[in-house]
């Protein structure tokens, strides 16, 4: 355990820096859907599949 003590006040100006940082890399990534893929790349595989084997 470590000897030195932090006060409340500067734990929460910590959580809130480290928790305005997740969020800043967050929002600058790709949205990752549950296959590993990007939101993007999925719709355009997903288009490409389409007009390849739903043929009208």
């Amino acid at each position: 355990m470590s000897s030195k003590v932090a006060s409340y006040y500067d734990w929460s100006l910590g959580f809130k820096r480290s928790n305005e940082n997740e969020i800043s890399k967050v929002s600058t990534l790709k949205s990752v859907n549950s296959l590993g893929m990007s939101d993007d790349d999925f719709k355009g595989y997903l288009k490409q599949w389409k007009s390849k084997n739903l043929e009208l």
